[in-house]
């Protein structure tokens, strides 16, 4: 029974390898997948056809160098998948890194003053409250033309911009847009070597910035044609340096954290619209606010009596004869229920990580999703390190939930008995937690539900009530003495 390539007969003789820096390492476990199989994808010559049989490897000295022949074109192979240069096929977009042109550009019009660039000036407060829910300093990278079906749904482009200022009418996209569009080979990434000005300059004098950005040969032309050298702007970047600029840790500028990137990109994949959460200012903004009382309500509260106070001792239900199950079980109610509130009681804001991070649309319900007018979201997503982050407190659960809109159960779809538990499950508000653990990504769902308003008593009541007069009568059980 052959023990090695060597003793196979059949098969081809080993590449013969000058470095020795496998030697006396251990033996590779036999339940793990032969990385040599790959070899067949780049035509390799001198390599094995046939892979050892499990069971039949020997990694015992035996005076030649086949197994460690063998792990070592293992490892050549793993390098070589590694190294192996992706291609951009089909559909592809060029874009480029510029992560600092909106930080100084929005601190020009705001301290500066400098106004040359806007379409209207008169319009400048409308300019920067557009600017700030976009997230527009958070955008590094510029999009000569996007293609494909992901314009719609990805990047934003910035209105109210003229010449002088360029890239007009460019889409700018955030740090988990162009790593994702990277990742799936969508979008070739530019380190440049110049200013945007020269990389994508104004539109000319005297045209309007909407015409230049539809003139097909305006927008194909760039300095990349004057010149033979292609490289001479820039560098195309690779997915691992995209990594590097694009995922940092919290609160820097133009990065995010990498479980955040692996909950957007696992959410992408399955076909979801993803969009960050809109700034703390616009969330408080949208929160409702508690109604005025008006006269007559408050004139009607005046006639209504309070829930009568329990007896210090005795028996809870007093003795008499009842008709209805709500005479009895609200006797039985010692303490308030909560009921919920349009309006939180006690606002607290949330604090990372427990913090709504990503809204998310389902694509049964908006085919046709745009960003320039995204409908509320479906589903609100806070982020969590397994690693790192605690098992959140009850105050940062109420916190996270208090900042999402009020969302009661719809009683046209939800309506009835049968759908009790639908409705406990949906609550009042609700929230999913991503939980990562090392690129693993799980959801939990924490909802605002309200047991006490699911009487169960008046489906009774409704029925036509007792049959027949109940009369409670204490017994020596049910009474309390005093102490």
């Amino acid at each position: 029974m052959p023990l090695d390539d060597d003793d196979n007969p059949t098969a081809a003789p080993a590449v013969q390898l000058q470095n020795d820096s496998g030697a006396g390492d251990e033996a590779e476990d036999e339940g793990l997948f032969d990385m040599r199989l790959f070899a067949s994808m780049f035509n390799k010559k001198g390599v094995a056809s046939q892979a050892v049989r499990r069971g039949q490897k020997d990694f015992e000295s035996h005076g030649t160098r086949a197994q460690e022949d063998a792990l070592e074109t293992s490892r050549q192979v793993i390098e070589e998948v590694l190294a192996y240069s992706r291609v951009h096929r089909d559909v592809w977009s060029k874009g480029w890194y510029f992560p600092d042109y909106w930080p100084e550009t929005l601190r020009a019009i705001e301290e500066d003053g400098d106004l040359s660039g806007l379409a209207r000036p008169e319009y400048l407060q409308e300019f920067l409250a557009e600017t700030g829910p976009m997230y527009a300093k958070e955008r590094v990278v510029v999009v000569e033309d996007l293609k494909g079906t992901q314009a719609k749904s990805m990047g934003r482009v910035v209105r109210g911009l003229k010449a002088p200022r360029p890239a007009v009418g460019k889409l700018w996209l955030l740090p988990e847009e162009a790593l994702f569009l990277v990742e799936r080979g969508s979008l070739d990434l530019w380190w440049p070597f110049r200013e945007l000005k020269d990389v994508l300059p104004p539109p000319l004098e005297g045209k309007a910035a909407e015409e230049y950005v539809h003139d097909t040969a305006q927008t194909k032309a760039g300095p990349e044609e004057d010149s033979d050298d292609e490289f001479e702007t820039g560098v195309p970047l690779s997915l691992q340096a995209a990594y590097a600029l694009f995922i940092g840790l919290d609160g820097e500028r133009g990065k995010m954290t990498l479980p955040k990137y692996q909950v957007y990109s696992h959410l992408r994949r399955l076909g979801y619209y993803v969009q960050r959460a809109p700034p703390d200012a616009a969330d408080a903004a949208s929160q409702p606010q508690s109604a005025k009382e008006s006269l007559w309500q408050w004139l009607v509260s005046l006639l209504d009596r309070s829930a009568p106070t329990p007896p210090p001792y005795g028996p809870l239900v007093r003795p008499g004869v009842y008709r209805q199950y709500s005479l009895v079980y609200k006797q039985l109610e010692l303490l308030a229920r909560y009921r919920p509130s349009p309006a939180a009681q006690e606002p607290v804001a949330p604090e990372d990580p427990y913090k709504v991070h990503w809204h998310v649309w389902k694509p049964s319900k908006h085919p046709n999703l745009r960003v320039t007018d995204l409908p509320p979201p479906d589903i609100r997503i806070a982020v969590a390190d397994a690693r790192n982050d605690a098992v959140p407190s009850l105050e940062e659960v109420s916190a996270l939930l208090d900042s999402t809109p009020y969302d009661p159960p719809d009683p046209r779809t939800m309506g009835g008995p049968g759908r009790l538990y639908q409705r406990l499950r949906h609550g009042h508000r609700n929230v999913l937690i991503a939980v990562v653990d090392r690129g693993l990504v799980n959801f939990m769902r924490f909802g605002q539900a309200a047991f006490g308003e699911e009487t169960l008593y008046e489906r009774f009541d409704n029925r036509g009530g007792f049959r027949g007069d109940r009369i409670c009568k204490p017994r020596q059980s049910e009474s309390i003495k005093p102490g």
